[in-house]
């Protein structure tokens, strides 16, 4: 009978043991997937933007593709919209849709021209859910002794990583976003039609 408890009590042990380490593996694996995506991606990106053969719409047009492979636009665009995204019918749904993904492409692509040899540098992966992974990184300006520290926030789904947020300098883009939005709405009594006109414009 103490054989037997001792058994059991054995087994579920190693379980458990074995749980564990299923579960580390399974973090490691993502952390490092996560890590080896963000490093393409940037690598991808510095080819481009330092490839002076190409004209400013040749780079937007690869940045454009970049942005809808890396990126998820569309849970970036309802987290920058808040709780205003239920206010809006499916029709403004899909324009809002349309016109931020257009003014993300407008905003970056003007400042192509700011890239004077900066190179990015991983430096470690952090586990932050089962899906999210924070990557860290620092892009180092050869003009100059301070670097940036940028985070990108890399969440695991449906089989492919995508970047749901940057942060730069511990300031997070999508927040920032979301509390310009949230004024051009509040400024506007609350119609969020109105945010819908200023992207347009």
């Amino acid at each position: 009978m103490l054989f037997k408890k001792t058994y059991i009590i054995f087994i579920l042990f190693f379980m458990g043991a074995f749980s564990s380490q299923l579960i580390a593996s399974t973090e490691t694996q993502r952390e490092s997937g996560a890590h080896a995506f963000v490093q393409t991606m940037t690598d991808n990106g510095l080819k481009f933007l330092s490839d002076k053969t190409l004209t400013k719409e040749q780079k937007s047009k690869k940045f454009k593709s970049l942005l809808s492979n890396s990126f998820d636009i569309y849970a970036i665009g309802k987290f920058a919209v808040g709780r205003y995204w239920r206010k809006m019918t499916p029709s403004q749904q899909k324009e809002y849709m349309t016109l931020f993904k257009s003014m993300l492409i407008d905003v970056y692509s003007t400042r192509f021209d700011e890239y004077q040899g900066q190179s990015v540098k991983l430096l470690k992966s952090i586990s932050l859910s089962e899906k999210d992974t924070l990557v860290k990184s620092k892009i180092i300006d050869p003009d100059n002794a301070s670097n940036v520290p940028v985070d990108w926030r890399v969440r695991h789904q449906n089989g492919r990583y995508r970047i749901i947020d940057v942060m730069v300098a511990g300031v997070s883009m999508s927040v920032t976003q979301r509390s310009d939005f949230s004024s051009v709405i509040q400024r506007g009594g609350g119609d969020v039609s109105v945010l819908i006109n200023h992207l347009k414009n």
